[in-house]
């Protein structure tokens, strides 16, 4: 499936034993499709997993963290980072703290209750929307925060 293909990417760069032949082995792919050889960086936008995957390299958590819970725990604090840029989108507009925390419960109460509704990250980590959104919030927020 789509999120097994963008973690296997993430593994893979995980598993090779330098960074250049990680990169090489992206760059010069030739097991996703059948008879062609891809650039993946390119085809299939994974720059977030290659960040991902040297960053794990660099910090020293490799002997207290495995790679997937690395990878699962970054895509859920990029949630996070999301519900405080709503709630201080909303804080900004109200001038009130109560309609902040009220965005915020909204946003937690529907992804509990209906998932589809405010973003899949419970049940598919690695889309690309999990990645973008926390960044689109931000900027909303700063744009409001300028704007006001």
């Amino acid at each position: 499936t789509e999120c097994g293909l963008y973690y296997s990417y993430y593994k893979q760069m995980l598993q090779a034993p330098t960074l250049m032949q990680g990169f090489h082995g992206l760059i010069y792919d030739n097991k996703t499709e059948s008879m062609r050889t891809i650039n993946l960086l390119q085809r299939m936008n994974i720059y977030q997993e290659v960040f991902l995957s040297i960053l794990y390299r660099v910090l020293p958590i490799q002997k207290y963290l495995e790679p997937v819970y690395f990878y699962i725990y970054t895509l859920f604090g990029l949630q996070a980072i999301y519900v405080t840029a709503l709630y201080t989108t909303s804080w900004l507009l109200s001038g009130t703290w109560l309609s902040g925390l009220l965005a915020a419960f909204w946003d937690v109460t529907n992804r509990i209750a209906n998932r589809i509704d405010t973003t899949r990250v419970e049940f598919t980590i690695p889309l690309r929307e999990n990645w973008a959104l926390p960044f689109f919030a931000i900027q909303i927020a700063a744009i409001t925060y300028f704007l006001r």
